[in-house]
C-alpha cells in the first residue's frame, strides 16, 4: 500500500469530507466524519507555512528555527502521547513565531524509521548557529549536572510562561531547542494575546477557543507525518481483520501503568480494567444499536498482558490485538534493553489503529486522548472506560 493518510484508508463510506490539509473533498470511513464540519483545520495556513519553512532552510529567509528535541542520555522524554503533545504545542508555537519546525527526536530510535516528514522537512539538520536550549517539563530523577546549559521551567512555569510572553522578542536566538512533554497548545496558549492574535490572522482554526477540543492534534499530526509502506502495511492487515463483513469498529485503550516495567505507579487498577469491556458492550447497545445479526469488533490496545489473557478468555470471538509483549517507549524492558524496531513499530500501530476506531473506550492518560485527536474524534465518539458516559453521544447507524 502507497504512502496514504490517515484520513485515506482503504475501508471507505461515501460520506464525504474535507481533507483536513488540502483542498478538495475526500472520503473517509470513519463513522464520526470530522462531524460534518469541512474546516476543522482551516485551510490557508498550511500552504503559507510550507512555504515560510521551505525558504528558511534554503537560506532565502531570516534564520529562525524552533526544535523539538529528545536526544538527552537520561529519561527526558516521557511516553510516546506526553512526546506527541509537546512536540505538536512546539509546532503550532513556531507557526505562530514564523520559525522552521524541526524534530530531532532520536532517543530511543529515530521517529524518521517510523513516520516521515509530509509537508515540511522537518529532518532538516539543526543548523550550527547561536543557540539556547530549554527544558521544559517536571524533573524527576535529573541531576544539576544533567541540565547544564539549559534553561529549566516546570509544567507550571511553562504554563505561565506560554500565557503572557510573547515570544516573538522571548525567542531571541537564531535557534531554540525544546525538550518539553508540555501540552501548553490545549490551554496556556489560548490565554496569550499575542499568539492568539497571530492564530486569527493566520486563520489557525484549530487554535481557536471554540475549535473541537482535541482537534489541534489531528490536524498537526496529519500535517507533520507520512505514514511509511511498512507501518501501513501492518495497519492494513489489522484494518482487514477488524473490518471483515463492514462491521464497527470499537477501539479499547487500557492503561494499567508501568508496574510491569519496574515503576511502582497505577493508572487503572486490575480490579476496574474490566469495566472497559464492559463500556464496549454499552456502547454496541446503545450507541451502534446492533441487532443480534451484526456485531462490532474490538481492537484492544494495553500496556497489560493480564488484559490481554482476559481479553482472549472472555471475547475472543470480537477483540483483536497484537500478540507482542507490551513496550514502553521510554523505559528499559527487563532485559535493561531500550526498546527494539518491533517495538516501537507495535507502539505507532496500537496508537493509529485506536485513531481510526469509529468509536474509542479509552483511559485518561496521553496516549488514549492522542490518539482521540489523531482519529479528528468529537465528544460523541469517545467515553472514558470506567464511567463510560453516553450524556452528549448519539446513535448511530449500523450499515
Amino acid at each position: 500500500m502507497t504512502n496514504a493518510s490517515l484520513f485515506t484508508v482503504a475501508n471507505k463510506t461515501n460520506k464525504t469530507v474535507e481533507s483536513v490539509t488540502k483542498e478538495g473533498p475526500q472520503t473517509t470511513w470513519q463513522t464520526q466524519n470530522l462531524d460534518g464540519s469541512p474546516d476543522v483545520c482551516g485551510k490557508e495556513w498550511q500552504s503559507r507555512y510550507r512555504a515560510l519553512h521551505q525558504e528558511i532552510i534554503n537560506n532565502k529567509r531570516e534564520a529562525k528555527f524552533l526544535v523539538y528535541f529528545c536526544d538527552l542520555p537520561f529519561g527526558a522524554c516521557f511516553g510516546y502521547g506526553d512526546r506527541i503533545r509537546g512536540l505538536i504545542s512546539l509546532f503550532y508555537l513556531a507557526i505562530l513565531t514564523d520559525r522552521a519546525f524541526l524534530i530531532h527526536w532520536k532517543v530511543p530510535k529515530p521517529l524518521e524509521r517510523f513516520l516521515t516528514p509530509k509537508n515540511i522537512n522537518w529532518t532538516f539538520p539543526i543548523p550550527l548557529l547561536e543557540t539556547r536550549k530549554h527544558f521544559w517539563r517536571n524533573i524527576y530523577g535529573q541531576t544539576k549536572k544533567d541540565l547544564d546549559g539549559w534553561l529549566v521551567r516546570n509544567a507550571s512555569a511553562v504554563s505561565s510562561l506560554v500565557k503572557k510572553e510573547n515570544f516573538s522578542f522571548y525567542f531571541d536566538k537564531p535557534v531554540e531547542i525544546v525538550t518539553s512533554n508540555v501540552y501548553f497548545a490545549a490551554s496556556a496558549m489560548q490565554w496569550n494575546k499575542y499568539l492568539m492574535q497571530r492564530a486569527r490572522d493566520m486563520e489557525i482554526s484549530p487554535l481557536f477557543p471554540d475549535s473541537r477540543r482535541h482537534a489541534k492534534i489531528g490536524c498537526a499530526f496529519d500535517f507533520l507525518f507520512e505514514i511509511p509502506p511498512r507501518l501501513q502495511n501492518a495497519l492494513q492487515i489489522t484494518r482487514k481483520k477488524l473490518r471483515e463483513n463492514s462491521t464497527f469498529v470499537i477501539g479499547i485503550h487500557i492503561r494499567l501503568g508501568d508496574k510491569q516495567f519496574g515503576r511502582n505507579n497505577t493508572r487503572v487498577s486490575e480490579s476496574d480494567f474490566p469495566k472497559y469491556f464492559l463500556c464496549a458492550e454499552k456502547v454496541e447497545r446503545k450507541l451502534f444499536n446492533l441487532d443480534g445479526r451484526k456485531q462490532a469488533r474490538w481492537f484492544l490496545a494495553t500496556d497489560s498482558l493480564l488484559v490481554k489473557d482476559y481479553a482472549r478468555k472472555h471475547f475472543a470471538e470480537k477483540v483483536i490485538t497484537d500478540e507482542n509483549k507490551p513496550v514502553h517507549i521510554d523505559l528499559p524492558n527487563e532485559d535493561k534493553k531500550p526498546i527494539s524496531d518491533e517495538g516501537m513499530m507495535g507502539i505507532l500501530h496500537d496508537h493509529l489503529m485506536l485513531a481510526e476506531c469509529d468509536f474509542l473506550v479509552v483511559s485518561p492518560g496521553s496516549f488514549s486522548l492522542t490518539a482521540v485527536g489523531v482519529g479528528m474524534h468529537s465528544s460523541k465518539t469517545h467515553t472514558f472506560g470506567e464511567k463510560c458516559s453516553f450524556d452528549s453521544k448519539k446513535k448511530m447507524r449500523s450499515r
